[in-house]
Order: C-alpha cells, then sequence, then structure tokens
C-alpha cells in the first residue's frame, strides 16, 4: 500500500483544505474484491481487460467518494494523483470503506489499481479456502515456488494470525487484558472491603443482640432485623457505586472499542455480587449471635 498528497480532479480544482492528508491506493488484481469479500456497491471490478493496453481506471472507496464528489455519482469521473493536467484515470466502482492502516481508524478516503497497469514487485498474495488455512501452508509455499522459483517469501500467515500483530489487535489485547487483572483484583478488594465492614458492623452489635433475646426477641427476630438494617444500607451504597460509575465510565467513553460503556450485564452481575456478599456478611454474625446465651451476649464487649 502507497499513498499520494493530492488528489486533482478532471476540470475542478480541488480545494486545499478538501484534500486529505494523504489518499492510500493499493495495486491488485481482478479477484481481490471476491477474495476478502469487498462488496462493489456501484459500478464493477477489475476485469482481465483492463490491462497496460487500456486507458487508466481506478476503483475507489465510499470515503473518497464522499470527499471529492459528494452529492455526485462518481463512476466514470476522472481524477489524477500526480498533476493536474494528467495523466488521470477514470473510476470504474466504488467499494465498501475498509481499514488500511490500523483497525481501528476512521474511513479514509482509499483507491485500488490494476496491477497491470501499475506494478511494482512487492506484493502480498491473498488466498481464500474452505479448509483450515493452516493446512494449505506447504501447498502455497510449493505452488508459489512452482510458478516463480526467484521469487522471495516474506512471510506467510493467516488472516486470524495478522490482526494478532502490531497493526491488529495485539496492543488493544494487552490493554483488555491489563484493565480485566485490574478490574478482576479491584472486585475482589471490593468483595472483601464490603464482607469484612458488613461483618464487623454485625458483630458490633452482639451486646444489642443479647438484651433483645433476653426481653423475648427469637432468632427470627433478630435475623430480619439486622437483614433489615443491613438492606437498607447496601442499598443506598450501590445506588451511590453505580451513578459514580456510570458517570465515570462517560468521561472514559472513547477509550472503548466494541462495547458500550454502560453495559447493564455488567452492571447487573457486580451489582449483585456485591449485594449477595454484603447481605451474607450480615447474616453470618447475626445468626451466630443468637445461638450464644443471652447472658453471654450481655457479657460481650
Amino acid at each position: 500500500m502507497s499513498s499520494f498528497d493530492s488528489i486533482f480532479i478532471e476540470g475542478h480544482p480541488v480545494d486545499p483544505g478538501q484534500q486529505p492528508p494523504s489518499v492510500q491506493y493499493n495495486m491488485i488484481t481482478s479477484g481481490y474484491f471476491d477474495t476478502l469479500r469487498i462488496p462493489v456497491h456501484r459500478g464493477r471490478a477489475f476485469t482481465d481487460a483492463d490491462d497496460e493496453k487500456s486507458s487508466g481506471v481506478a476503483i475507489i472507496n465510499q470515503a473518497m467518494a464522499r470527499q471529492f464528489w459528494p452529492d455526485q455519482d462518481a463512476i466514470g469521473k476522472r481524477f489524477s494523483a500526480k498533476a493536474a493536467t494528467g495523466p488521470f484515470l477514470q473510476v470504474l466502482g466504488v467499494v465498501q470503506d475498509g481499514k488500511y492502516r490500523g483497525v481501528v481508524e476512521p474511513p479514509s478516503p482509499h483507491f485500488y489499481l490494476p496491477l497491470s497497469q501499475s506494478y511494482i514487485p512487492l506484493r502480498t498474495f491473498h488466498v481464500r479456502t474452505s479448509v483450515p488455512p493452516e493446512n494449505l501452508a506447504t501447498q502455497v509455499q510449493s505452488q508459489i515456488r512452482a510458478l516463480a522459483p526467484n521469487l522471495s517469501i516474506s512471510e506467510l500467515q493467516t488472516m486470524d494470525q495478522a490482526l494478532q500483530g502490531v497493526n491488529g489487535f495485539l496492543f488493544y489485547r494487552l490493554g483488555a487484558q491489563f484493565t480485566g487483572t485490574m478490574g478482576l483484583l479491584g472486585l475482589i478488594l471490593a468483595v472483601v472491603g464490603v464482607y469484612s465492614v458488613a461483618s464487623y458492623a454485625a458483630t458490633q452489635r452482639t451486646h444489642e443482640i443479647g438484651i433483645r433475646m433476653a426481653i423475648g426477641a427469637t432468632p427470627r427476630d433478630i435475623l430480619k432485623m439486622v437483614l433489615r438494617q443491613g438492606f437498607g444500607t447496601i442499598g443506598l451504597g450501590l445506588v451511590v457505586g453505580l451513578a459514580v460509575a456510570f458517570a465515570g465510565t462517560r468521561l472514559l467513553s472513547d477509550l472503548f472499542y466494541g462495547v458500550t460503556p454502560s453495559d447493564p450485564v455488567t452492571y447487573a452481575a457486580v451489582a449483585t455480587l456485591l449485594f449477595a456478599v454484603a447481605l451474607l456478611a450480615c447474616w453470618i454474625p447475626a445468626r451466630r449471635a443468637t445461638r450464644v446465651s443471652p447472658l453471654v451476649a450481655l457479657r460481650f464487649e
């Protein structure tokens, strides 16, 4: 993939402010779009007739069509990437926008040239197969060497392997693993903290529980009282925590990719977990206190 700094439209000067920083382009063969399953929305793809004997042609993406021919049909338009006087390339088709330099880049102008008209020796060969691509690696290498014995194969990898590299999802995967680990540690600390605080608060009421049992309260009454009061404290804490978390994700929304910052399943799962832990932390010491003799509970410090 290469790039040009300027694009010249035949008969219409392009405002410098309309020029993108650079326009990427690829040299491809006639089966490229079918192999990569890139839809051709208008016009046609290249054929074997688009060779060095025919006039210069190009296929552009939707972003380039919007950039240089807004509210117009780009098919048949002519442009040059070299000079205002040409040579000009005629637009044969408009294809769907793609990713050319990174997996999260915004749509940018891009065009394709037939390899037979713009040949360079450094090429990428794409193969689509109905069987696991790893099983064809040796056969593909053998076939290439049979067709071009002097051709050097610099790298052979599947599309999934390519997407795991530096220009793919590598840094995003590392970032997700790091933040996932930190989030898990934070959740563990939150669970331990909630359990410790709730358990300590319930344990501190052992003396009160002894008094209530001495004047006739049943173990069931004690459990209901502790859980009811714990429910109020826990509920208030969860409401405040969810509000703060929701507001915080609004500030970090630009850092999310492929997920929404307000995933209801995540919020519900974490809130349910913390709520269950807090209730358990209230229930255990309260139940333990109801099994102690009121006289022992009254002496508890």
